[in-house]
């Protein structure tokens, strides 16, 4: 029989008395009167037990909510054995101190059978909360280094000497709050300083003992002797016991972390579109640039589609412009179109020096060259005038590699930069019947032949042994005339100019004695940008360096907004300054290539300031920066 039609019955057939009440009472009419209607006589009615979920009683019963289960399970000074669960928490505002351990999640548990203490040990960590257990009540943590160790087994304690006691300044009391018992320790009792001396266990004992008689206990009404809660503070967290045992944060203290942070936000102005707008247009702008840097796939050159891609709404005017270019396309002779078509096959239309033709040079350097698809020939394509070429010498071979997991043995210095760019300058220095070999040699690019190309050495292995071979490998450039050189006076610039750095030997480059002149070399050294103005750079000159480098976030640190501040653009045109007052150029490395905004933003300020190159591992985006930026 279903529930309501059981209790429409139960009530038609009560007296109107009963049927009347909103309860039923223990009273004797009522309990006779259900005996009568439970009888054998009328089976069709029963009564059921918990006919409700509000009379089962265990769901208005208190719940164990996580706020209820976190928190302290056992209180200070509370007896506990191994296994049992001291404190539940969220995070690591406790940790695990002596005899304890913290479980996965975060629970800190009893290792052994003691004493619960809470307490805190300057000495592992200025800050940290720590629980222990103390194998006796009396017993303080954390227990001195010097102190004596519980024994087993029937051994003694050993006296050992300790150190001079340190002075501390009893525990105030704050508010109504009362403060537990200061932790003295033996080293720390005034009766017990003994400088250079040693003592024993019972004296610590005894003098422990007479410390703590001093101050008068304080009793409940019945005479037993009141324990404070071990109420624990840290600095910026007022966590005090509650009545059920749980530390929590004070009302005062929750939500003041930015305050003592010193955080600080604009105030909100109601109605201000123009700065929602203006937040909204940024973060669009970078999440744009971060969906087309995350189109591009690491690698691959970009493809172009050779007919564009036409929708069929768009079908028709395309069509048609198509149908009106058909006149014009006639209009030129089928003869004039063989001749456009077929220009690079003859004679007449090329010349010995077109392989960098309409490549304009740009103040780019390459860095880390050898990272690329094609080392040289991709930052000639770019039109950067300096490339670098990290080398290892192995077995008097010099191999190019960022690391030397990374060397193979086709990929040496003489392979992937001697050998192409003396084949790149000697197509730009043709030997024809116009050119006369006492003519200034051309540089790699046609449409500037003036202009130099930087060879940056990055030598990796020791300096001293490493150089002989640099100078070695560098010699068909020397011999052609193709490397700039210097006689100690002057420099004469050429195609090439090499300049070593890493672990390059500065003495080979700085005489000892300053007043000795310099002997003539083809090579130059990469002096530190940042020392030129110290005792370590007085005798650099243009002559040993024409370009000196800086790494950029040793410098000037994190770029927080989009550009340089006030501070870090002083410390840049101070140095760029400083170099050109010396004829030395500069250039910076290690910049941030991310936002795409924020690099963009230093390049153009680097460029301002004067820098001689633009350090770039990009080369397809600082090309379209220096086309942007006209």
């Amino acid at each position: 029989m279903p529930t309501a039609r059981l209790m429409k019955s139960l009530r038609a057939t009560l007296p109107s008395s009963i049927n009347r009440s909103t309860a039923f009472r223990p009273s004797s009419q009522a309990l006779q009167y259900l005996r009568a209607v439970n009888s054998p006589a009328n089976p069709s009615i029963l009564f059921v037990r918990h006919a409700s979920h509000q009379a089962q009683g265990r769901a208005n019963g208190p719940k164990n909510s996580p706020g209820r289960r976190l928190g302290a399970k056992k209180s200070g000074e509370q007896f506990v054995v191994p296994g049992n669960i001291i404190f539940r928490q969220r995070g690591t505002k406790w940790f695990p101190g002596e005899n304890c351990d913290m479980g996965r999640d975060h629970t800190i548990f009893a290792t052994e059978t003691g004493f619960v203490k809470y307490y805190r040990d300057p000495a592992k960590h200025p800050k940290r909360q720590y629980i222990g257990v103390a194998f006796e009540r009396t017993q303080t943590l954390p227990t001195p280094p010097n102190a004596a160790r519980r024994r087993r087994l029937g051994m003694l304690a050993v006296p050992r000497k300790e150190p001079e006691a340190i002075a501390t300044a009893p525990l105030q009391m704050q508010g109504s709050v009362p403060r537990p018992t200061p932790v003295v320790l033996h080293h720390q009792l005034p009766s017990l300083v003994k400088s250079s001396q040693s003592i024993t266990r019972k004296e610590s004992e005894d003098a422990l003992s007479a410390f703590e008689e001093k101050a008068e206990p304080k009793r409940s009404r019945r005479g037993d002797i009141v324990v404070p809660k071990p109420v624990q503070t840290r600095e910026g967290h007022g966590l005090t016991m509650t009545s059920n045992y749980m530390f929590r944060e004070t009302n005062a203290e929750i939500g003041r972390a930015a305050e003592k942070a010193g955080v600080k936000v604009r105030p909100f102005v109601r109605g201000d579109r123009f700065l929602a707008w203006r937040k909204t247009t940024a973060r669009r702008a970078k999440a744009a640039e971060k969906r087309k840097l995350g189109s591009r796939k690491a690698g691959k050159k970009k493809r172009y589609r050779m007919t564009p891609r036409v929708e069929m709404k768009n079908f028709m005017p395309v069509v048609a412009s198509l149908l009106s270019c058909v006149s014009s396309v006639h209009a030129i002779s089928d003869t004039l179109q063989n001749i456009l078509a077929n220009t690079d096959k003859s004679d007449l239309y090329t010349y010995p020096t077109d392989l960098t033709r309409g490549i304009v040079p740009k103040a780019f350097h390459s860095h880390n060259d050898y990272w690329r698809d094609v080392p040289f020939y991709s930052a000639l394509s770019a039109g950067a005038v300096s490339v670098e070429a990290d080398v290892w010498l192995i077995n008097g071979t010099l191999y190019v590699g960022h690391e030397i997991s990374a060397l193979t043995p086709a990929r040496t210095f003489a392979s992937l930069y001697i050998d192409p760019i003396l084949d790149t300058i000697k197509r730009q220095n043709p030997t024809t019947q116009f050119v006369s070999s006492s003519q200034t040699k051309n540089g790699v690019f046609d449409t500037n032949s003036a202009q130099t190309l930087y060879l940056w050495i990055d030598v990796k292995t020791d300096g001293p042994t490493t150089w002989p071979a640099v100078l070695s490998d560098l010699a068909p450039l020397k011999d052609a005339g193709y490397l700039t050189t210097t006689d100690g006076n002057d420099i004469t610039s050429s195609a090439v100019t090499a300049i070593g750095t890493g672990n390059t030997p500065k003495s080979y480059f700085i005489p000892q004695d300053p007043a000795s002149s310099a002997s003539p070399r083809f090579t130059f050294f990469d002096a530190q940008l940042s020392t030129l103005n110290s005792s370590a750079g007085v005798n650099v000159t243009s002559l040993i360096t024409p370009i000196a480098s800086a790494q950029f976030s040793a410098q000037f640190g994190d770029v927080v907004t989009e550009g340089l501040n006030s501070t870090q653009l002083d410390l840049l045109r101070n140095q760029i300054s400083y170099a050109k007052s010396r004829g030395i150029g500069a250039r910076y490395w290690d910049q941030p290539n991310w936002p795409l905004g924020t690099r963009n933003a230093i390049w153009r300020t680097l460029l301002e300031e004067g820098v001689t190159l633009l350090n770039v591992d990009d080369l397809e985006g600082a090309a379209d920066f220096w086309e942007s930026k006209g």
